[in-house]
């Protein structure tokens, strides 16, 4: 152990006053530090929660609006397929039904009929354009090896095996216009039970019907709506902050793109965003809805910012505290130090000012009481040495 030093020579922390001080600091600043970080935790935690659940119900209520517009076009492309002109496959009677039925169904871009093999029996545009007409016709789907048309092939094939309507898992882009391929089978006249043929239909997804769920939704400021195929790439978007020339999205989460609703992180223009990717399955794609995380934790900063004053105004008061009963203390201390000092140095008549009632008061009254016997001591050895050295005690003095 180092020897103690002179008074006023300590290095600053051994002093008291300022262990006193740094004591009230830490006592006011930890408990805030504590109780903040513990309320900060909980409201992120929540705020995440909280936007993730609206972003989830909003794709929620969207796809649940596309689906049951496409459902309706699934319908009605059935009740068309059942029709005994389509199923007759005179090719007459079926170009009468497709326009009537395009007429009345703007969303349908085309609609191509196929026999059970995968051959092109019959086509209808809705703008009634007949160049195409030779190079479509007897054309087979099964079998060719063009990449765009394998999602096709196997749809088709799908309805063929299963006797219901099957979407092509891949969004096909044609004048500029985005379109969900549905492969409709044609049951015979007869027992509706063999499929005698397809109805392929191209729906439009930039329909009016289908673009206003989407774009009518409401949505704040820094939100962000992306429709997008199976692989991320972009079919739509919607939002005010949407960096140019945007094409699709990549995740932090591998398994994004999934057929259960995720959630995931995702920067766009350099921005960090919090969002929901929600599957489509009639679009074979995916909704993305996104808020920016500053929005999402914007309350957050905000409670940081409130604790970060209510820190700075205990951390002063805890000083101010800390500092009105150190320095006192500490000058009670150094008063009792220079006056054992004193009496070491033989000033037995030294004596301590005495303020207050409290321990300190009491000590400096037990020292004030010791030094003044030490003085009572000394004088009755100075009285003693007196009378033994002097002329009347029978001794002789050199």
């Amino acid at each position: 152990m180092s020897a103690p030093s002179a008074a006023g020579k300590l290095p600053w922390y051994r002093r008291l006053a300022a262990r006193v001080v740094l004591t009230a600091i830490l006592a006011g600043l930890v408990p805030m530090l504590l109780v903040g970080g513990a309320l900060a935790w909980r409201l992120h935690d929540e705020l995440v929660d909280q936007a993730i659940r609206t972003m989830q119900t909003r794709t929620t209520a969207i796809r649940n609006g596309i689906e049951s517009v496409i459902g309706g076009y699934e319908r009605q492309a059935s009740l068309l397929a059942q029709t005994p002109e389509i199923q007759r496959f005179d090719r007459g009677e079926q170009m009468d039904a497709l326009y009537q039925f395009l007429d009345l169904n703007p969303v349908m871009y085309s609609i191509f009929v196929y026999d059970a093999s995968g051959t092109i029996t019959n086509l209808a545009f809705r703008n009634r354009d007949h160049a195409l007409d030779e190079f479509y016709l007897g054309r087979k789907l099964v079998g060719a090896k063009s990449p765009s048309l394998l999602a096709a092939q196997e749809a088709f094939l799908t309805a063929v095996r299963t006797g219901k309507t099957s979407f092509a898992a891949q969004i096909v882009t044609s004048s500029g216009a985005d379109s969900l391929v549905m492969q409709v089978p044609i049951f015979d006249f007869a027992t509706l039970r063999r499929v005698i043929g397809v109805l392929s239909c191209a729906i439009n997804l930039d329909s009016p019907e289908l673009i206003d769920i989407f774009k009518n939704y409401p949505l704040a400021s820094g939100d962000v709506l992306l429709l997008c195929d199976r692989t991320g790439s972009l079919i739509t978007s919607r939002g005010q902050h949407l960096p140019e020339g945007l094409t699709g999205i990549a995740t932090e989460t591998g398994s994004a793109f999934s057929d259960v609703p995720v959630d995931v992180t995702l920067e766009l223009g350099g921005r960090p965003y919090l969002g929901v990717v929600t599957p489509m399955n009639a679009l074979h794609g995916h909704l993305l809805a996104a808020r920016p995380r500053e929005e999402v934790l914007g309350p957050l900063m905000h409670l940081l910012g409130d604790l970060a004053i209510l820190l700075s105004l205990g951390l002063v008061l805890a000083a101010g505290f800390g500092a009105a009963l150190a320095f006192p203390l500490a000058g009670h201390l150094n008063r009792l130090f220079v006056g054992i000092r004193e009496v070491g140095n033989g000033a037995v008549t030294h004596r301590l000012p005495i303020e207050g009632n409290d321990e300190l008061a009491e000590t400096c009254q037990a020292f004030n009481d010791m030094t003044a016997t030490l003085e009572k001591h000394r004088l009755m050895d100075e009285i003693w040495r007196r009378e033994w050295n002097g002329p009347g005690n029978g001794q002789n003095t050199p």
